[in-house]
């Protein structure tokens, strides 16, 4: 049954490939065919995903608008590769006496377009959330920037993740918002800032 679902999933794709292939004039050639087999297959921006594998303890520091006292929360994230390496999987769990929150964020390296991918799920909301960007060599840090239109306040806000390598056993992540709603016309605002330590095997 799973070759077939793969047998018939590779058959629509490249049917897929075929007709985009037809419309546009173009023939679907081996070596067209070898360049898309190619780009499927987890490369070196996945390896550095990768580092990110294992448990740690989080502890996050947000304002939900500039000039607020900012409160902490601490809490847990499982992070693992899936889908054969290609996605870096991770769920996330913080609370307090008030409240708790889940997270699932999607990391991933599109070798096609040459960004960084994030998707974001959490327990505060059914919507999901979306961001792109590049590594940035000397900060060792990915910044994602994205943008979500927002139908309850009738606006469209701006924001990016920064996503820090700090060292093999910490790194941090931080959202900030760009756009004049969010920032109070502040130009910047930094709503979340998460610094995550790795939990170490006793030995």
């Amino acid at each position: 049954m799973r070759l077939t679902i793969m047998v018939l999933c590779a058959v629509l794709w490249i049917g897929a490939g075929l007709v985009t292939a037809q419309e546009e004039d173009r023939e679907m050639t081996p070596e067209l065919m070898a360049k898309y087999m190619a780009m499927a297959q987890p490369g070196p921006e996945h390896e550095h995903l990768a580092k990110l594998v294992g448990e740690w303890t989080s502890v996050t520091t947000f304002r939900m608008q500039p000039g607020d006292d900012p409160t902490n929360v601490e809490g847990t994230c499982h992070n693992e590769m899936v889908l054969e390496g290609r996605f870096l999987q991770s769920r996330g769990r913080a609370s307090t006496p008030q409240m708790e929150a889940k997270s699932m964020v999607m990391f991933g390296y599109d070798r096609m377009m040459e960004e960084y991918t994030l998707v974001a799920f959490d327990t505060w909301g059914t919507y999901y959330i979306t961001a792109a960007g590049q590594y940035d060599e000397e900060s060792k840090s990915i910044r994602l920037y994205g943008e979500e239109y927002d139908p309850i306040m009738d606006f469209t806000q701006e924001y990016y993740f920064k996503l820090t390598f700090v060292d093999e056993d910490t790194f941090v992540e931080e959202l900030y918002f760009t756009d004049e709603v969010m920032t109070k016309g502040l130009g910047e605002f930094k709503m979340v800032e998460t610094t995550y330590t790795r939990v170490k095997e006793e030995k």
